[in-house]
């Protein structure tokens, strides 16, 4: 899809968000693209850690920003989805999510 592209914002403490810039670059574009997906995923491993249920949230939106951004940028997010399955801890810790 050539209709998705790539802006730098001012967002000023209060008010609306200003766009500076606008780029046309389609490598770049791929690249934050790649780069928010990766961020959201480090996002929710972080979260997980803290609090399984909000950590399981978060993947979930990491997998949707994955999904629309492939959408609008095709070059991007095209491998399998990352999926979670709870596993037991059987040695009496707490269950975790991890990728199946």
């Amino acid at each position: 899809m050539r209709n998705a592209g790539l802006a730098i914002l001012y967002e000023p403490e209060a008010g609306r968000p200003l766009t500076v810039a606008r780029i046309s670059d389609r490598r770049l574009l791929v690249e934050a693209a790649e780069a928010a997906i990766r961020e959201a995923w480090d996002q929710a491993s972080a979260l997980q850690d803290a609090d399984e249920v909000l950590g399981a949230f978060q993947h979930e939106e990491a997998e949707r920003i994955r999904r629309v951004l492939h959408l609008l940028v095709p070059e991007v997010g095209a491998h399998e989805p990352r999926r979670l399955e709870l596993v037991d801890q059987q040695a009496g810790g707490p269950a975790t999510l991890a990728p199946a």
